[in-house]
């Protein structure tokens, strides 16, 4: 459908000053063309369009997001046995725009590229992992004989437009040695670059403080609530002294959920202590697809009841990565002459009890239910529909 018309929604857009606020939206030809009231109305008076060239989306009791962007998911499924298809975590699940977080080394790149990039309607961006194969290793990043920083820049160089950050793992299989020598080179490589360094520490290295003081201004911590002894607390539950300064010098540091890297108690304790989050994402794989409503949305739930609010979440799904990774076309804004690209959902009252992965318990009184995504390409607009049925209308 080229034309859309959404109809009574209560919008969140905090950048554009927008918050909870009941209006409809007017998509022409992929673009916002209007926000307002009774747009239906305007469309007559102006006979900007007839009935049979638009479709209607009754989003009343419904809150419309800019698309959400999930930062972190794994979407190479051919190279990894535990990746997806881009649409499948993507537009399927809520996200208008998702990152693949390093499953594409420079040797198989352009593969990743051309099925599951090019071919799918989700758009996605890249952080290229600096190991040849990607996630193709086990474990990589391990050695420096797996590593050809020549041709990751060249294969950034090439591809900009696509590639957002350069993707390093500091991996409890390294020796601090070679582990520190290769976080140095992909910052140095980074920096030459001016891209941000993404460095994953979900295995928890002991030489995690080094690996903080080599991170500057806009690089990218990934998972951070895991419950380890070389995680971002000390024994006593307070901050490590490295992330404290690293979050001072502007590092930026990611949810990255997962299967087993979001600790309920962990995420309190760093959030009282100052270290919220940048950017929320899911890690999302195969692994956790296995909960069928496992979504950003999901992840967000969880978030909301930990302390943050509805609208500072959103902001860390749209306006935030946008910003952070200089994405183009308006992304993460509800404006005129805006993409039309949207997450649609509701909020329910529950009761729920949910576990983390080390078995604390945590009760959800309020959750999202994603109703409708909209994406916007090519001088049009598609609905993918997710509850809700018969709200469309014409």
């Amino acid at each position: 459908m080229k034309n859309l018309l959404i109809r009574n929604g209560t919008i969140i857009s905090p950048t554009d000053g927008i918050k909870f606020e009941k209006r409809d939206i007017l998509v022409l030809h992929g673009k916002i063309y209007a926000i307002g009231l009774n747009l239906k109305e305007k469309i007559r008076k102006e006979k900007l369009l007839t009935n049979k060239e638009f479709e209607i989306i009754n989003a009343d009791n419904m809150y419309i997001s800019p698309g959400f962007i999930d930062v972190h998911t794994h979407c190479y499924k051919r190279k990894l046995p535990t990746g997806m298809d881009s649409d499948s975590i993507g537009i399927e699940k809520g996200s208008t725009v998702i990152f693949d977080a390093g499953t594409a080394g420079p040797s198989n790149y352009y593969d990743f590229k051309k099925k599951y990039m090019d071919e799918c309607k989700t758009e996605v961006y890249s952080f290229l992992n600096v190991t040849n194969e990607g996630l193709n290793i086990l474990n990589e990043s391990t050695s420096l004989d797996v590593i050809n920083f020549d041709k990751v820049e060249s294969i950034v160089e090439k591809n900009i437009e696509k590639i957002k950050g350069i993707k390093v793992k500091a991996s409890k299989f390294q020796s601090n040695e070679s582990g520190i020598d290769i976080i140095k080179k992909s910052k140095q490589v980074a920096k030459k670059l001016n891209l941000p360094l993404v460095v994953y520490i979900g295995e928890y290295p002991s030489y995690i403080d080094e690996v903080m003081n080599i991170l500057g201004k806009g690089d990218v911590v990934t998972p951070v609530y895991g419950n380890s002894t070389n995680g971002i607390l000390k024994e006593s539950g307070t901050l490590r002294k490295s992330v404290i300064n690293a979050k001072n010098r502007g590092v930026l540091f990611d949810v990255c959920h997962g299967v087993d890297q979001f600790d309920f108690k962990v995420f309190k304790k760093a959030i009282k202590q100052g270290l919220e989050p940048d950017l929320i994402s899911t890690d999302m794989h195969i692994k956790n697809m296995k909960d069928v409503n496992y979504s950003l949305l999901n992840v967000i739930n969880k978030i909301m009841e930990l302390g943050i609010s509805l609208e500072k979440c959103i902001e860390k799904v749209t306006e935030y990565p946008t910003k952070i990774f200089d994405l183009h076309g308006n992304k993460g804004r509800i404006k005129i002459g805006g993409e039309g690209d949207f997450t649609i959902f509701t909020m329910e009252e529950c009761n729920d009890i949910i576990k983390d992965y080390n078995n604390n318990e945590l009760v959800l009184n309020k959750k999202l239910r994603l109703q409708y995504t909209v994406k916007s390409w090519m001088k049009s607009s598609e609905v993918y529909r997710h509850g809700y049925e018969n709200t469309i209308i014409n």
